[in-house]
C-alpha cells in the first residue's frame, strides 16, 4: 500500500442535550438534523405551534452550524449513524444526538486551542478538535432567514409555509461546560 494511500478515520460523536431541553426562546430546541417538514413526511405531523416550529428551526440550525463547524479544515466525507435520543417529534426536542463522521485524511482535524484546556498546546487534533468545534456550535449565536411552518397565520398564508428570520441563541454560555456534554470516540470500523 502506498504511503499516500487515503485510509478513512471515523469519530463517533455523542451528544447530551438532556440539560438543554428546558430553556426558552431563542435558546429552545437543543439539535436536530430533521426540519419540521421532514418529520411531517416521514408519517410524523407538523408542529402545533409557531413557538414549537421556531424551536425545531432554531435545532435544525444548530445541526447545521456543527456540521460548518466540523468541516473548518476538511470536510467529513460521511456523516453516518444519527440517533436522537428521547421521542422527538416536532413539538419535542430530542434529548441527546449521536452520529458518526468519519473522514479521509486525520491529519486535517485539527483546531486553535484558545482556551488553553485540556493542555497547554496551542492545537488540538483528532478526538480533542472535533470537541472544542462542536463546543464552539453550541455556545454561538446567530440568525437566519428559514422557511418556518405557522400553524396558527391566517389569510395568505394559512396553514402553510413563510419566511422568517430566526433568531438561535446559544444552548451553553461557556465552552468547558459545553465541551463537559460532549464525547468523541475514535472508531475504526463502523459495520
Amino acid at each position: 500500500m502506498s504511503a499516500d494511500a487515503l485510509i478513512p478515520v471515523y469519530y463517533r460523536v455523542e451528544i447530551d442535550l438532556s440539560g438543554y431541553t428546558g430553556l426558552t426562546s431563542p435558546n429552545d430546541g437543543t439539535i436536530d438534523n430533521t426540519k419540521p417538514e421532514l418529520y411531517a413526511a416521514d408519517g410524523g405531523t407538523y408542529p402545533s405551534t409557531k413557538n414549537n416550529s421556531l424551536a425545531k428551526e432554531r435545532a435544525n440550525i444548530r445541526w447545521q452550524e456543527i456540521l460548518r463547524r466540523v468541516s473548518e479544515n476538511i470536510s467529513p466525507i460521511s456523516v453516518t449513524q444519527i440517533v436522537k435520543g428521547g421521542s422527538p417529534d416536532n413539538d419535542t426536542p430530542p434529548t441527546s444526538i449521536d452520529f458518526t463522521l468519519g473522514y479521509d485524511r486525520e491529519e486535517y482535524i485539527f483546531t486553535v486551542n484558545e482556551e488553553g484546556i485540556p493542555s497547554s498546546d496551542d492545537m488540538l487534533y483528532g478526538e480533542e478538535a472535533l470537541i472544542r468545534q462542536i463546543a464552539r456550535a453550541l455556545t454561538t449565536s446567530r440568525n437566519d432567514n428559514r422557511d418556518i411552518y405557522n400553524p396558527e397565520a391566517v389569510g395568505l398564508n394559512a396553514q402553510g409555509m413563510m419566511i422568517e428570520r430566526v433568531d438561535v441563541g446559544e444552548l451553553d454560555n461557556d465552552i468547558i461546560s459545553a465541551e463537559a456534554v460532549i464525547t468523541v470516540t475514535r472508531i475504526d470500523d463502523i459495520s
